[in-house]
């Protein structure tokens, strides 16, 4: 479990050892005596400006499959590993919806194909038309690498959209590249970094957190309130501003 989640148990533990205590059930309680630390603070992850992810693609002009990841986890806020596992299969231009239902992972060094942890993660996620038009760009350029270097690319990935010759690339050769685009840009930055935005976007533009868990594929809502909770706060904020015209005249 999670620091903040073992905290919780902690204390719960603890209190219900003191109930038992005070109601005959045990003569001394197990955990008297035991401090539970505070959990530590969990470092807050930056959330990109628009200028910030308009100049990281930029940075990855060049390198058409590293722009489409960027492009496809900024709009989507799906996971890197998913991006990478993503098949043009799983994508329907027409009805502008993906499918989630594959991920790349690594074992001793050796990038395969493998469905994704938990069943929240498999999703349905629409996209805007800006990025349709994006996506059938992309598999244009994606088909005519195939027409030019036809000896070169590998079925086993053939249908995938991260890649550049048909081989299904890992997490840390996307990180890299990510890096450096984002070293070129001025910024630092990770991939998560791009699916921590666009939650945020989502609660600030006022979605409700139902709506983003199932989006983001989270297990659980307490998971996305717990990521996101202050962002939502500045918005109740804003909420209680309103609330001066419902003062009740004294």
């Amino acid at each position: 479990p999670s620091q903040n989640t073992a905290h919780r148990l902690a204390i719960l533990a603890k209190a219900a050892c003191q109930q038992a205590l005070q109601e005959g059930i045990i003569k001394k309680s197990p955990l008297e005596g035991v401090n539970i630390p505070a959990p530590k603070r969990q470092k807050e992850i930056p959330v990109l400006s628009l200028e910030e992810v308009s100049r990281l693609l930029q940075a990855a002009e060049g390198n058409p499959p590293l722009h489409m990841a960027i492009l496809l986890q900024y709009m989507t806020g799906m996971r890197a590993e998913e991006v990478l596992g993503l098949s043009w299969q799983r994508i329907d231009l027409e009805e502008r919806l993906l499918q989630v239902e594959q991920v790349t992972n690594v074992v001793h060094g050796k990038v395969s194909l493998a469905k994704p942890k938990t069943t929240s993660s498999r999703r349905r996620i629409p996209f805007p038309a800006k990025l349709q038009e994006a996506l059938i760009k992309y598999h244009d350029w994606q088909d005519s690498l195939k027409c030019q270097q036809p000896h070169l690319w590998q079925e086993q990935g053939s249908k995938l959209l991260y890649t550049y010759d048909g081989t299904p690339l890992g997490i840390h050769q996307y990180a890299s590249a990510f890096r450096r685009a984002a070293r070129k840009a001025e910024l630092q930055a990770s991939p998560h970094v791009l699916r921590h935005t666009h939650a945020t976007q989502l609660f600030l533009q006022g979605w409700h957190p139902k709506d983003v868990q199932a989006r983001l594929g989270h297990s659980s809502i307490s998971i996305t309130l717990d990521t996101y909770t202050h962002y939502s706060l500045d918005r109740s904020r804003k909420l209680a501003d309103g609330l001066d015209a419902l003062y009740p005249k004294i």
